[in-house]
């Protein structure tokens, strides 16, 4: 769902207040959703390489190397 004027982040801390766990994968999913639409809407792309999402995935929810829930948050999505 977006809401104008509230991004991620804010969302997020909102979530989080709300007592959804740090490494749910229902927070990375709605990251990677998040992730990317601003991607595509920002570069005029309709697709992201997969490192790419990670790492700006990283940068939303402050992880280093999740790559194996990324890949288990992607398989449920998909």
């Amino acid at each position: 769902m977006r809401i104008k004027g509230i991004g991620f982040k804010k969302a997020d801390e909102i979530g989080r207040a709300l007592g959804i766990e740090e490494y749910s994968t229902f927070r990375v999913g709605a990251c990677m959703s998040f992730v990317l639409n601003e991607f595509c809407d920002k570069n005029g792309n309709s697709s992201i390489h997969k490192e790419k999402l990670y790492s700006l995935c990283d940068d939303n929810l402050n992880f280093y190397d999740q790559d194996e829930l990324y890949e288990e948050v992607l398989i449920k999505i998909l």
